[in-house]
């Protein structure tokens, strides 16, 4: 029980990290200015939101916290999944405002 809720902590803590993060490369790559961007990782965020968004969950929502969980979940797979994107696009000069 205890494993479980850390677990989904950490879930939690990592997929709000990456958010911010990924929704200034979508604004990058949207306006041009970073072209390198690639579109499996603009279509799996945009599969992540449809899941987040859905009534249909693995865990009813309604259920207060534990609802959430999967949700942050997928969040932090997708994060994972999107990891050297997000790098690169930080490491280089429209992130950093170069």
């Amino acid at each position: 029980m205890l494993f479980r809720k850390l677990k989904a902590l950490f879930a939690a803590k990592e997929a709000l990290s990456g958010i911010p993060l990924f929704f200034r490369a979508f604004r990058a790559w949207r306006k041009g200015e970073y072209p390198l961007f690639p579109k499996k990782t603009i279509w799996l965020a945009a599969i992540a939101l449809v899941y987040l968004l859905s009534p249909v969950d693995l865990i009813p929502d309604i259920l207060a916290g534990a609802g959430w969980i999967d949700d942050a979940a997928v969040l932090a797979f997708l994060f994972r999944l999107i990891a050297k994107e997000l790098e690169d696009f930080e490491a280089g000069p429209i992130a950093n405002g170069r």
